[in-house]
């Protein structure tokens, strides 16, 4: 099961500098939030979970201590964000910059354009649009696939919801997972807080399904 988040975020905030240029700082503020659920939540290995499922450890009357031990055991999972544009790619590893290592590993994201990911994987996928007054050329079956199918277990997307959800391959992709829209200020409120703790509650009260997603202990 793949939990897919949609962020809507309203028209009129895009930078567009050419046919083929566009920008959108206020999209780009999204890998925070993604940074810091990172960090306070536990964010594994889907392929270390599949292995060996802590979830069934109870049923097989190993116990928690065994439980425990499997988790911890688990390899570290990774965040991946694509962008369709260049630009934008550029003002992400800006945001990403501005992180502190003791908030975000070295090495947990990395950040690749769409035509430059199809062969790359993560647990968190963050797929940053960018267009809000239109879709663009992100319409095109094959990069909204490819942006929309690296992820394992937890998908973020952030644009206009509106303009990508008339697309029939982008209904078809959501429709494959549970998906909830998000808006601008909620996830906004969610990166701002100050504490850890505060994330965590945030996101809870924000996705309550979070536990449908697999593995089952995002949160």
């Amino acid at each position: 099961m793949r939990l897919f988040v949609l962020i809507t975020y309203e028209s009129h905030n895009e930078l567009t500098m050419s046919d083929i240029k566009h920008m959108n700082f206020q999209t780009a503020n999204i890998p925070k939030l993604v940074a810091r659920l990172a960090a306070t939540a536990p964010l594994y290995s889907a392929k270390s979970y599949k292995a060996e499922p802590f979830d069934k450890v109870g049923r097989k009357d190993k116990g928690k201590k065994t439980a425990k031990a499997i988790i911890d055991s688990y390899a570290w999972g990774r965040i991946l964000i694509i962008t369709g544009y260049s630009d934008q790619k550029r003002i992400l590893e800006e945001k990403i910059a501005e992180l502190p290592p003791q908030e975000v590993p070295p090495g947990l994201i990395s950040i690749r354009t769409s035509d430059d990911s199809p062969s790359y994987e993560a647990e968190v996928v963050v797929c940053d649009l960018v267009r809000t007054e239109k879709a663009g050329f992100l319409v095109e079956d094959e990069r909204l696939v490819v942006m929309t199918t690296r992820a394992q277990p937890l998908l973020y997307t952030a644009g206009n919801g509106e303009e990508f959800s008339e697309q029939p391959c982008f209904r078809l992709i959501t429709s494959l997972g549970y998906s909830m829209a998000l808006t601008t200020q909620s996830m906004m409120t969610a990166a701002m807080v100050p504490t850890a703790q505060s994330v965590k509650t945030t996101a809870r009260s924000m996705i309550p399904d979070f536990s449908a997603a697999e593995p089952a202990a995002w949160i």
